[in-house]
């Protein structure tokens, strides 16, 4: 489902001849988020070709700079599902009892027979909570044991030792590259413009600091610096989707690495430049391998599958929703229209692909679930009935809304096959948790 920024044969050319493999460090942060397999798939992938590995200094501050917030949020990731359900289950509990006592004041009939029954049912909810903790308990031993372990940090020192580290620029470097920065991102010339207006905090504490701002630009200096010195190819896995890396089309969706970027590595280097996320680095090598592993790779490829999923079907979606109309009612986004009206009807004439966030699969068997945030705006196409002296007029208008909400995806996959391993038949969508807010009326 990854789509190719280079063909195997291509890349196969490369991974067989003297190369250094470079790690953004967006991919070594992410080691901590995945899920034990596949972290420890690309840990034996990175020992088996050790020695090939060079960090640039820049990507080593920044991993440190965030090394404790990631394991932080790795520790209580597992744990954070069941914690968070038996919040809601305790408030919907004493919501329930300040309104089942209102009732019984009132001396509704049977309300003793209601209490009970919801009682029941939330013993039952709290014994489903209790029974997930215990099913997940393993995975969350094996989650604490490779984060303890702390094999990627492990890595970087190991590195350190063996000179697989570059030199941190000096202070009159930096000012030359910062000058340069400047001048690049005004005429937004890759890499590292897209970070340009962010205020971040550097690792001092200070924000807008040059250090965080030139982030990206420093450690691709630093790879023409090392690339120049080591005249070898250079494989860069990152897990960047902006444009100041790439070439987008008109759906913003990744054509290939920007030339600018080509360009300028070519005047260090006569050798090779391989930019790759870490789904098409597995897929290229687990076949050069001959070592498929498919439940790792939907796990890489969540968010492109769904994507894909999306882009001939999201309208289709979101007018199938029949929650989704309803929704809209309940939101009060639209009250002034229908106000006063005796009957309506929406239809979804148009919507953008969706944005995802927190996009994350789980496997079981040979099923997969992926479940993300979206967000998108939406053309809704109202059509509203009135009543006027016994005769019927219709009411048109065209509403453009933000939609925000849940999203899951299922569907069966063959694991014997090394592309097109969904089937198709079997994909199953669902959307919840909708917010919906008005924009505006469209002319």
């Amino acid at each position: 489902m990854t789509k190719e920024l280079y063909n195997f044969e291509e890349f196969k050319e490369v991974w067989e001849q003297n190369y250094l493999l470079v790690f953004d460090t967006n991919f070594l942060l992410q080691l901590y988020d995945y899920t034990p397999a596949t972290t420890e798939y690309f840990l034996k992938l990175i020992e088996e070709n050790f020695y090939k590995i060079w960090l640039p200094n820049q990507v080593v501050q920044e991993f440190n700079d965030n090394h404790q917030r990631v394991r932080n949020s790795a520790y209580s990731k597992f744990k954070q599902v069941p914690k968070a359900l038996t919040a809601v289950v305790l408030e919907a509990k004493q919501s329930f009892k300040k309104k089942i006592d209102v009732y019984k004041s009132y001396r509704f009939p049977y309300i003793d027979d209601l209490e009970r029954e919801i009682d029941k049912s939330i013993k039952c909810i709290e014994q489903e909570i209790e029974s997930y903790q215990n099913k997940v308990k393993s995975e969350i031993d094996n989650n604490k044991a490779m984060i303890d372990e702390d094999k990627v940090k492990g890595v970087i020192e190991e590195l350190h030792h063996k000179n697989g580290i570059g030199k941190r620029f000096t202070t009159k470097e930096l000012l030359t590259i910062y000058r340069e920065g400047e001048e690049r991102y005004k005429y937004k010339v890759p890499p590292g413009y897209m970070d340009s207006a962010k205020e971040k905090e550097s690792y001092t504490g200070n924000k807008n600091s040059p250090v965080k701002k030139f982030g990206d630009l420093i450690i691709w200096k630093e790879i023409l610096r090392h690339a120049k010195k080591k005249k070898t190819s250079v494989v860069f896995v990152t897990l960047e989707t902006k444009e100041d890396w790439w070439s987008l089309d008109e759906k913003k969706q990744i054509i290939g690495v920007r030339e600018e970027l080509m360009y300028e590595f070519s005047e260090y280097s006569s050798n090779k430049l391989i930019v790759i996320d870490p789904a098409t680095l597995e897929k290229h090598v687990s076949q050069i391998k001959n070592m498929i592993n498919i439940p790792i790779r939907i796990e890489l490829e969540a968010l492109q599958i769904v994507e894909e999923i999306f882009k001939d079907s999201w309208d289709e979606i979101l007018n199938g929703a029949d929650e989704l109309s309803q929704d809209i009612i309940e939101s009060g986004a639209l009250n002034s229209y229908f106000k006063n009206k005796e009957d309506y009807n929406i239809f979804y004439s148009y919507s953008e692909i969706p944005n995802l966030e927190n996009v994350a699969a789980a496997i079981k068997g040979n099923t997969a679930t992926i479940t993300a945030k979206f967000q998108c705006e939406t053309v809704v196409d109202l059509t509203l009935y009135v009543m006027s002296h016994d005769d019927e007029d219709i009411e048109e208008a065209e509403i453009l809304l933000n939609v925000e909400g849940n999203v899951t995806v299922q569907f069966e996959f063959d694991s014997s096959k090394v592309d097109d391993y969904i089937n198709e038949d079997s994909i199953k969508t669902d959307i919840d948790s909708l917010y919906i807010s008005f924009i505006n009326e469209l002319a």
